[in-house]
């Protein structure tokens, strides 16, 4: 007898699976219910009773279908991690008031009325994080992850012959940061489903190279380096580094531009170097900045914060280094905090994919810091969290939506993903 055919199983299960809210947890909680009764069904039957009465048994053994349901719709309840969500509001209040700083000192790059688009932008950022956080449905990114994958590959392509996509308001270099985190989110799926298919990962590098952005390109080589590194065999990340490893230089090899380019980066502490100008602002200001309190013999104006890729130059020079410390100190408790979820997620693609998040969130922090304190050319990148750039507010509210969204259903199993149904998949609110 196959008992999750019966009627009355399936009576009990739905009564009981209708309670739960949460419906990214349904199958979960059918699944389990099942194995319970089945437990009960078939110890039942090794005792000497027919049947229909250890099928009776079982049942009225297992309590209450609604009763159930009301405590699995509590245990299974979407929450919203508030720590988390506070550091979040810490770290963008704390740049609005960074921001309306600047807007006092800048006449063109930065002015009131650009203060006030930012507080826009933030609030929009807010709520493209609550949307993505309450009803993006990640078993969607997941089934469709080569949809997702070739549409982005086609944004690129279309990037490099300077159709700009977003009405010529996005700088070319953080367009390329834009389109690698559907690429990576695309990726994820692509390596679970076949973790061998890791010259699907090569082949973006092509276009980002030809975008002439470092910053994505550093970006996306870390990332996919952690995701083959982490879903492969060792055998499969060697061979996947030799690739990259003779991509690169046949590519540098062929273009005499990109040497150029990287010599002169390497090179940004030269005075005849491209980036030297910025090397020693960094260095006047933090040689002439304070514990705390503004900087002396230094004119923050000449400081370029167009995006805020300085903006932490400029905090050590306006606000001191303790301020500094403290805004440091929040950022790395945030991503320490995102790290710690990873271990807590039960199915493979939502661990996967925090994981690149994580990685995307601390490689922009970490170059953006690197080249503030003088220890690396200017890469265009800019922290999370601390910006006037509405690329990178959006995408950043985009990632914290999502982590958090895959937090709260960190009991969703690979169960789930595995049997996926793509008419049921949409992104409906649910009421």
């Amino acid at each position: 007898m196959d008992i999750k055919d019966n009627n009355k199983v399936k009576s009990f299960l739905d009564t009981t699976i209708s309670k739960v809210k949460n419906k990214d947890m349904h199958l979960e909680i059918r699944e389990e219910l099942l194995n319970h009764i089945e437990d009960k069904f078939y110890f039942y039957i090794s005792l000497g009773l027919d049947e229909n009465s250890a099928l009776e048994k079982s049942l009225l053994e297992m309590g209450s279908s609604e009763d159930i349901g009301e405590e699995l719709n509590l245990v299974h309840k979407k929450k919203l991690d508030v720590f988390l969500m506070a550091l979040v509001i810490s770290l963008s209040v704390a740049c609005l008031t960074i921001l309306f700083s600047i807007s006092k000192i800048s006449t063109d790059a930065f002015n009131l009325k650009s203060f006030y688009n930012s507080i826009f932008a933030y609030s929009l950022g807010f709520l493209v994080l609550y949307i993505t956080y309450r009803f993006l449905n990640i078993k969607f990114l997941y089934k469709y992850s080569n949809a997702i994958y070739y549409i982005s590959l086609f944004c690129l392509f279309l990037n490099l012959f300077n159709y700009n996509l977003y009405l010529s308001i996005v700088p070319k270099p953080m367009i390329t940061i834009l389109l690698i985190i559907p690429l990576l989110i695309s990726i994820n799926g692509i390596l679970i489903e076949k973790p061998s298919a890791t010259f699907r990962l090569i082949i973006p590098l092509a276009f980002i190279l030809n975008l002439n952005s470092l910053s994505g390109l550093i970006i996306y080589l870390v990332c996919i380096f952690v995701l083959v590194f982490k879903r492969g065999s060792k055998l499969n990340f060697l061979g996947f580094s030799f690739s990259i490893f003779i991509f690169g230089f046949y590519v540098l090899f062929k273009n005499n531009y990109l040497i150029y380019r990287l010599t002169s980066l390497l090179s940004f502490s030269n005075p005849e170097s491209s980036g030297y100008y910025i090397y020693s602002l960094t260095k006047d200001v933090l040689s002439n900045s304070n514990l705390i309190g503004q900087a002396t013999n230094i004119d923050l104006s000449s400081i370029p914060l167009i995006n805020s890729e300085l903006i932490f130059t400029y905090i050590i020079g306006r606000f001191g280094y303790i301020p500094f410390a403290i805004l440091i100190s929040l950022i790395t408790i945030l991503l320490v905090k995102v790290f710690k979820y990873i271990r807590s997620i039960k199915n493979s693609y939502g661990k996967s994919i925090v994981l690149t998040a994580f990685t995307m969130l601390s490689c922009n922090f970490a170059l953006t810091l690197l080249c503030n304190l003088g220890f690396s050319p200017p890469l265009n990148t800019i922290s999370p969290f601390l910006s006037s750039s509405k690329v990178s507010i959006f995408s950043n509210m985009f990632l914290i939506g999502l982590i958090l969204n895959i937090y709260s259903n960190r009991f969703i199993t690979d169960i789930s993903f595995n049997n996926i149904d793509k008419k049921s998949l949409n992104f409906s609110i649910k009421l």
